[in-house]
């Protein structure tokens, strides 16, 4: 044996891969001869020489340290082919050379067998110990676990007890945490066997050796659990959207329904109120004696047919474009916030009588409004506050020979039909007459400069008698407030300049003046100015001025406080 080894010696002295010199072995070092035992059985049986190729790979399997530059590389693992693989490359059979170079982020393991992420050790994952008791490791089922890990999930490491060269069969999930459990231990062919990201080494055994395969840790599952809630989360969102935004245009299409339906019902109730308080043919007292409240909601939720548009915004028609010529007996109440300006007795009563009894819409009190007032019931006819008639109130009305008649009046219809310009629509201008009074629609009226009567006058106005002739006034007809905003030839403004050219053209001629139910202040100019202000009355009359008021007044200023506070120059 002897013989041969030095037979081996002799070899590599030949082939030139050990120093000639060994007093200068420190600058001129090789590698380390194998020992005896590497060498191949068969070359030690046989007796015969190794050559320089055979004792390289001899060498190769002994020592994974890599010589020193300029000496042969015995430690590099040789392809598939039997060509050395370098640093970053792993043996592949298909590959040229039989070694391809790892992707990037990734590393060949320690036997250039497969690359892994650079992340990973050299030394297996798996059985890290993180923070887990002497005896366990970090589960590798678990997944995302390392050394800082807090609370980790640990299971006792079964490979420490199996034999030099086995490994141990997975446990099944209800023996993990069995102390007493004895591991199941068979050789392993490939004991550095590595598992992507996400996965990990489940072992079984089969036959009397171990076989591998990768599995999803319960970190990935949930993860992907996780990945698909968030993709079905934002598909139901996305779904969520459409439908809010479904709902929110039906919605809208529903509420653009209701508010057509509304503004129908108000113009309805406005038209009727108006015609009745001017007593127009077929809206008189005798013509809606029987009415009840169930017809009358029931004929202001019927439309007369389609040849009549359905009116622009909420129906209502605004105060400063109606004109009222004439006037009825008495005016009892009304502001502009109730919808409707000065309620005519005949309205009053008719709207007082209809809703005492109720109806569908409660009794008594409640059938005529919040307050029980014909003013509340007038604000909920002119804007529709009063609801879609019920099925019962709508048969009712199409029973009644009176609301059919009211709804086939032409001056109803076209009550119904005025509307305001609107884009290349002509403006559609209306007048309706009647017993009372005459009324004129006319949408290129603007607003009356007015201020609006106070809160708790209703049934309160003032009044304002003149006359150009000594105690003449009562002769003429009265200028009165009201509590609206219509054109009105008899209109005392309130609280606001008022010339004396709008009352008969008494302009610098007054010698007569009456007051009664405030306080009025006159000037001889037409702005009423303070240095213009000739004196103040408050519920009297002076039948012939005297002095430097007589023939004098132009303008004046009239307020229910009795001292006439407020007024210009007072």
């Amino acid at each position: 044996m002897k013989l041969l080894w030095l037979l081996g010696l002799i070899t590599l002295c030949l082939a030139g891969s050990v120093p000639t010199g060994f007093e200068n072995a420190e600058l001129q070092q090789g590698p380390a001869l194998p020992p005896r035992d590497a060498l191949p059985l068969e070359t030690r049986k046989s007796g015969k020489a190794l050559s320089s190729d055979e004792v390289k790979e001899a060498a190769a399997k002994m020592s994974n340290a890599k010589g020193p530059e300029g000496a042969v590389d015995i430690t590099s693992n040789p392809g598939a082919n039997g060509n050395k693989c370098k640093k970053n490359q792993v043996q592949d059979k298909k590959a040229k050379g039989g070694c391809h170079k790892c992707k990037r982020g990734t590393k060949p393991v320690k036997n250039q067998k497969e690359c892994v992420p650079k992340g990973d050790k050299d030394k297996d994952k798996d059985k890290e110990q993180g923070s887990c008791p002497k005896g366990q490791i970090l589960d590798p089922a678990e997944g995302g676990q390392d050394k800082k890990t807090k609370k980790p999930k640990c299971v006792p490491d079964d490979d420490a007890k199996c034999p030099k060269g086995q490994s141990a069969v997975t446990r099944a999930p209800n023996e993990k945490n069995r102390m007493n459990y004895k591991p199941e231990c068979a050789k392993d062919d490939d004991p550095d066997h590595k598992c992507k990201a996400g996965t990990y080494d489940h072992r079984v055994k089969k036959g009397n050796k171990i076989a591998h395969s990768c599995r999803s840790t319960r970190k990935a599952q949930k993860d992907k659990q996780n990945k698909y809630k968030r993709f079905f989360e934002k598909v139901k969102g996305k779904k969520k959207g459409k439908d809010k935004e479904k709902d929110k245009k039906k919605d809208k299409n529903k509420k653009k329904g209701d508010d057509k339906s509304r503004a129908k019902r108000g113009r309805a109730g406005w038209c009727w109120s108006i015609l009745t308080a001017i007593e127009a043919p077929d809206f008189g007292p005798q013509d809606q004696k029987d009415l009840t409240q169930d017809e009358l909601d029931g004929m202001l939720s019927m439309w007369p047919d389609k040849k009549v548009p359905a009116p622009q915004g909420n129906g209502d028609i605004p105060d400063h474009v109606v004109k009222i010529v004439g006037k009825a007996s008495v005016s009892i109440t009304g502001t502009d916030s109730a919808g409707f300006g000065g309620i005519f007795s005949g309205l009053g009563k008719a709207i007082a009588r209809i809703f005492k009894k109720g109806g569908k819409k409660g009794g008594g009190k409640k059938g005529a409004g919040k307050n029980g007032e014909p003013r509340d019931v007038l604000k909920e006819l002119k804007t529709g506050g009063r609801g879609k008639a019920s099925s019962k109130a709508l048969q009712k009305a199409k029973k009644s020979p009176a609301v059919q008649k009211m709804l086939k009046q032409q001056r109803y219809r076209d009550c119904l039909l005025t509307r305001a310009r609107s884009g290349g629509t002509k403006a559609i201008n209306k007048p309706f007459d009647g017993d009372k009074a005459s009324v004129d629609v006319d949408w290129s009226r603007k607003k009356i400069k007015n201020k609006p009567l106070p809160k708790g006058t209703d049934g309160k106005k003032i009044q304002l008698w003149a006359g150009d002739k000594t105690d003449s006034s009562s002769k003429s007809s009265a200028l009165s407030t009201y509590h609206d905003n219509y054109y009105r030839f008899d209109r005392l403004l309130y609280e606001t300049c008022q010339k004396a050219d709008d009352y008969k053209d008494l302009n610098n001629r007054i010698t007569d003046i009456r007051v009664q139910g405030g306080c009025c202040t006159f000037y001889d100019k037409d702005k009423c100015q303070k240095k213009t202000i000739l004196f103040s009355m408050t519920d009297r009359q002076d039948g012939q001025l005297k002095g430097k008021h007589n023939d004098a007044i132009s303008s004046w200023w009239c307020t229910f406080d009795k001292m006439c506070k407020g007024a210009p120059g007072i």
